[in-house]
C-alpha cells in the first residue's frame, strides 16, 4: 500500500512539474499595473515632501539669521548686510539678505531657497513667516 501510494505521488510530482515553467503574461501584466499604481501615487507625495522640507529649511535660516543680528545688536554694532554679521555662515543653497526700514530703527530678514519658489521673511518684530516679503517700514508683510 506504502509503494502504490508512493507511486502515485511520484506521478503527480513529475506531472505539476513537467507543465509549471513560469509566470504567464496576465499575471505579470497585472504586477507591473499595480507597481505602477503604488508609484503613481507615491511619487507626488514624496514631491510634497520635499517641498515642505525646504520652507522648513528657510524659515530656520532667518530664524537664526535673526538671532545673529540681534546679537550683533546687543554688541553694540547695527550690520549693514548679512556678510557684516559675523556670528552667521550663509548657506549656498539658502541666500539671506537684511534689510533696513527707512527710518533705520526696524530690520527685516529675507531668504529664498535657491532653485525653488520656497521663501521666508521674519522681522525683529515678528516670528519667521513662510512667504513673507519686508515693507519699507521694516514691517513683515504676510
Amino acid at each position: 500500500m506504502i509503494s502504490s501510494i508512493s507511486g502515485t505521488l511520484d506521478r503527480k510530482r513529475s506531472a505539476l512539474t513537467g507543465t509549471d515553467k513560469g509566470f504567464t503574461l496576465i499575471e505579470l501584466l497585472v504586477v507591473v499595473l499595480i507597481i505602477g499604481v503604488l508609484a503613481a501615487v507615491a511619487v507626488p507625495i514624496f514631491l510634497g515632501q520635499q517641498d515642505q522640507a525646504k520652507g522648513s529649511a528657510v524659515e530656520a535660516a532667518v530664524t537664526t539669521a535673526k538671532t545673529a543680528v540681534v546679537s550683533e545688536m546687543v554688541d553694540g554694532t547695527k550690520p549693514a548686510s548679512m556678510d557684516a554679521v559675523s556670528s552667521y555662515t550663509a548657506s549656498a543653497e539658502i541666500p539671506v539678505n537684511l534689510t533696513w526700514s527707512t527710518a533705520g530703527d526696524h530690520f527685516c530678514i529675507t531668504a529664498t531657497f535657491v532653485g525653488s519658489t520656497k521663501k521666508a521673511a521674519i522681522s525683529d518684530t515678528s516670528s519667521a513667516k513662510v512667504g513673507g516679503t519686508c515693507s519699507a517700514s521694516g514691517a513683515l508683510i504676510p
